[in-house]
């Protein structure tokens, strides 16, 4: 499927209207690629930053744009990943907020790749400079004609205002070849806030010049670095953008061209299509996907071939359950076959039904009893249950003499036994995870997995949506589960149940020398 086709199937399964809450402008969006923090706390930040465009500039805002304004106002949040789809408004808003922390007596530092980028924000400032409050424009430092001489000098002023607070622009030489970036960087030596446009382009060494902004307040705390782009290329920027682990106080925001569709920033599907960003695959990728253009062509695993034969006698079996609690993710059961030759075959991925409303005390004792009958018929030997949501179930199937139980946790280290013995996924493999899926892939390289038709149906697309992510230790490490979900439009559960089944055949065989990997 195209870029383009994918961009409308994304807008076809945009929310109606008459279903979405009314925002001030336009609506509350039901879809984001991702957003760290619950809807609950988006609207509660809306509500400030909504508050706060009204009283310092009259104007109302979308609501994602509200959230931001709001999390900056709101001093919960100091650390801000944001990717907007094109033409959002994103440096209108920015331009927005760093008069308001400039008027609260901040530093503020506009920062782009090099000059160009930074005026593109700076222009914002002065433009929006013209409307705020006069409670604000008071306080400029400079002779009345300040606003007009501004607008005729974009790239060359810097705003002071009384109060010690200030806009200055920053170049972060970008453009300047590897061996004089640093020269050119003009964060090098400085603290303060930092409002980094498109920093998706910034190169490494330069985004950790501005990490003295973690340690330039004189209270101890760390002052505010709002970062936003589009998805260019991997980096420091992407790496924070795809983390499964979100540090405290940093707000993750990744939304696309159907989030500002459901929201009324965009009025039509003939807008988009219209747009040149829709004609072009990579920008069409980039700038109303939001994610990487390469990232769909550099899926990390083969072709899994497909063996729809009989079943042979003398197999060994394997289950892998994925799990979920409460939320609307379906319960994964795959049964995985380790033949007499030492090849894999995935032979089913099985629905584990939740029922319509978890109960308390009732609905884990039917998901329970639906496993078991599964286990009575197919007999395995070994059981990998994905403890995220499912330590109850693996609590209540181990001590079973027929079989072992293992929870695996996918954020833990990778094995330790793997490691002395320096096989290749557990060595380089980022956490448990990377092993899993760099297990699979390697089992595919050697050609010793195969599946059912009806399992490559089930996990071809998830497949071809995992891509890899180089870590700066030399590890191996996955894009997150939510960008993966972003990608295809559903979690990767019957993967990950592969995933775990796959494991428990290679942990039952580690010392076995009949087995995968001895």
């Amino acid at each position: 499927m195209s870029p383009q086709e994918r961009v409308i199937v994304l807008l076809n399964k945009a929310a109606p209207k008459e279903k979405l809450k009314k925002w001030v402008m336009g609506y509350v969006p039901e879809h984001y690629k991702r957003i760290s923090i619950s809807m609950t706390e988006a609207v509660r930040l809306a509500k400030i930053g909504q508050s706060e465009a009204k009283v310092y500039f009259g104007t109302d805002l979308f609501f994602t744009q509200a959230v931001l304004f709001g999390a900056v106002a709101s001093g919960d949040y100091d650390t801000f990943i944001v990717v907007t789809s094109s033409q959002y408004g994103k440096s209108w808003l920015c331009g927005q907020i760093a008069i308001w922390l400039a008027d609260k007596g901040k530093e503020v530092h506009v920062a782009g790749g090099n000059d160009a980028a930074s005026d593109i924000i700076m222009g914002k400032v002065i433009n929006h400079l013209q409307t705020v409050h006069p409670s604000v424009k008071n306080k400029l430092v400079g002779d009345v004609g300040k606003l007009e001489k501004l607008q005729t000098a974009t790239s060359k002023e810097k705003i002071a205002m009384r109060g010690g607070g200030f806009i200055d622009k920053v170049s972060l030489g970008a453009s300047i070849s590897n061996n004089n970036a640093k020269l050119y960087n003009k964060a090098v030596g400085r603290g303060g806030t930092y409002i980094v446009d498109e920093a998706g382009l910034i190169p490494e060494d330069n985004y950790a010049e501005m990490g003295r902004r973690e340690f330039s307040s004189v209270d101890g705390k760390s002052e505010i670095m709002f970062q936003i782009s589009n998805p260019h290329q991997k980096g420091a920027f992407y790496d924070k953008l795809v983390s499964d682990v979100v540090p405290a106080r940093t707000l993750i925001i990744w939304m696309d061209v159907r989030t500002a569709f459901e929201e009324g920033r965009i009025r039509s599907i003939e807008q988009v299509e219209n747009s040149d960003f829709f004609a072009n695959n990579s920008t069409c990728q980039r700038y109303l996907l939001c994610e990487l253009a390469s990232e769909n062509d550099n899926s990390m695993f083969p072709e899994i071939p497909v063996d729809d034969s009989p079943i042979q006698r003398g197999n060994k079996y394997y289950f892998g359950i994925d799990a979920a609690y409460r939320g609307k993710d379906t319960i994964k059961l795959s049964v995985v076959a380790l033949t007499k030759e030492g090849t894999i075959r995935i032979l089913a991925v099985e629905n584990i039904n939740k029922g319509q409303k978890w109960i308390l005390g009732q609905t884990s004792k039917y998901v329970l009893a639906q496993i078991k009958d599964v286990i009575r018929k197919i007999r395995p030997r070994y059981i990998s249950v994905d403890i995220g949501f499912g330590a109850y179930i693996a609590e209540n199937l181990a001590g079973n003499g027929t079989y072992r139980v293992e929870g695996v946790n996918f954020g833990a280290g990778t094995n330790k036994e793997r490691v002395k013995k320096r096989h290749y996924s557990a060595k380089y493999g980022d956490n448990m995870r990377a092993e899993m899926h760099l297990d699979f892939q390697d089992l595919l390289q050697k050609g010793k997995v195969t599946c059912t038709s009806q399992v490559k149906e089930k996990i071809k697309e998830e497949m071809e949506a995992v891509t890899t992510i180089s870590r700066s230790n030399g590890k191996t490490g996955i894009i997150s589960k939510d960008q993966v979900k972003a990608i295809i439009g559903h979690s990767p559960d019957d993967l990950d149940s592969v995933l775990l089944g796959i494991h428990s055949a290679i942990a039952d065989t580690l010392t076995d020398a009949y087995g995968i990997y001895s």
